[in-house]
């Protein structure tokens, strides 16, 4: 089923949702959308469902008024569907926040507006990771150590809609297409402006992060692909995939309970208070 509901008005900041079979946490998502008319009137809210067999059918019925375009149909993937928001985005800027996603407060996107320049081609901050219990805030590295991944949350950069019409994701990746995308943006020497607060709120358990030596060893075809890699850069690449294999170990062998637990111990500096 395909659903566009045409809206033509100008809009400052597109916010493209995906999801398929996840309910709850497309609700949660719409629900954090509670922006104020002056600023839910700059939006464009595109949904892009693969297809739900679940309550995400009724909930488009339901909802389907509060979205500017709706497709619901099945896809290739989860880069499949986030390039048919692509297509759709009619906004000067756009940023994903997935089905579990949400903007870090609800004043996010008036932020954004404010920083919001012809002159910036990407901007992007921070990232709040939600565990079990806890959430810990992460900071953004520094743009030049890129190379070595993402360095902050996809859902945390805002970027200029013309751009991603002209450097889709690239399907080939399944888990790293993201990565690929803005570090291509960043070898066209495009510019890239750090806004230095928590943009997004995101799921830690996600798939990126359990699957995240599959997402690692993706992201290093992307950079060999991309740009020539020296010895260094094979030596970091090797060094911290076998940091993440022990990660991954752990995760395995120990019970949730126990492995956020120490999650949360090692990162207390960065705990945010619920």
């Amino acid at each position: 089923m395909t659903q566009e509901i045409i809206d033509k008005s100008t809009h400052q900041l597109t916010i493209i949702v995906v999801t398929k079979n996840d309910y709850k946490n497309l609700l949660l998502t719409f629900n954090s959308f509670n922006f104020p008319d002056d600023i839910r009137k700059n939006i464009q809210l595109i949904l892009i469902d693969g297809g739900s067999t679940d309550e995400t059918q009724s909930f488009i019925k339901t909802h389907s008024s509060e979205f500017s375009q709706i497709i619901s149909e099945p896809d290739e993937g989860i880069y499949d569907a986030m390039n048919k928001g692509i297509e759709l985005a009619s906004g000067d800027w756009t940023i994903f926040i997935n089905a579990g996603d949400t903007f870090a407060d609800s004043m996010i996107p008036g932020r954004l507006f404010e920083k919001l320049d012809p002159n910036i081609d990407v901007l992007y901050g921070d990232c709040i990771l939600k565990y079990p219990g806890f959430e810990l805030i992460r900071k953004t590295s520094e743009l030049s150590d890129l190379w070595k991944g993402m360095i902050t949350s996809h859902q945390s950069f805002v970027i200029k809609t013309k751009l991603l019409k002209e450097n889709k994701f690239n399907p080939d990746y399944k888990l790293g297409a993201d990565f690929d995308q803005i570090f291509k943006l960043y070898k066209q020497g495009r510019k890239f402006v750090y806004l230095p607060f928590p943009i997004s709120r995101i799921d830690a358990t996600g798939v990126s992060n359990t699957k995240i030596l599959s997402t690692r060893c993706e992201h290093y075809q992307s950079l060999k692909s991309n740009i020539k890699t020296g010895i260094g850069k094979h030596l970091y690449y090797i060094i911290n995939f076998l940091f993440l294999t022990g990660i991954n170990i752990c995760r395995l062998i120990l019970p949730k309970k126990i492995y956020y637990i120490i999650i949360k111990g090692i990162n207390t500096n960065k705990v945010i208070r619920l």
